[in-house]
């Protein structure tokens, strides 16, 4: 339904066993694609392990047209905590549309790469329509 509204919504305690997507708009083994004049707010992932990710990102929340009839509206308040990925370090994309389309309030916490080996914050991308992302350990 155009203009619903996604919010409250919680991933606990997941482990994937594999992930594989080669369409680049679609890569996100924890993926938010807002379109539809959406509205997503208040989703969180807490204590999820990825086994195996082959290709892809770790991380993808971006706004999106392709099999849609508009962008969404708004992405806010969104936590990622304790997630170890054993793979290699996968990218991390956080991207809004434009002024009126940013991505805000996005918690990053005690993400780990290849056993702790992994930096997140070099693997980060970002663009100039995003508000108050936050890296903690």
């Amino acid at each position: 339904k155009h203009g619903t509204v996604f919010e409250n919504i919680s991933f606990r305690n997941v482990t994937v066993l594999e992930s594989s997507e080669y369409c680049e708009m679609y890569q996100g083994v924890m993926a938010i694609m807002c379109a539809d004049g959406a509205v997503i707010r208040d989703v969180s992932w807490d204590g999820i392990t990825v086994e195996r990710a082959s290709s892809g990102k770790l991380l993808h929340i971006r706004y999106v047209t392709e099999y849609a009839k508009e962008l969404g509206q708004r992405i806010e308040d969104i936590a990622v905590s304790h997630v170890v990925s054993y793979e290699k370090a996968l990218p991390v994309a956080i991207l809004g549309a434009d002024e009126v389309r940013k991505v805000k309030n996005v918690r990053l916490c005690s993400v780990t790469y290849a056993g702790g080996r992994g930096n997140l914050s070099e693997h980060l991308n970002t663009n100039e329509f995003t508000e108050n992302i936050t890296i903690a350990p």
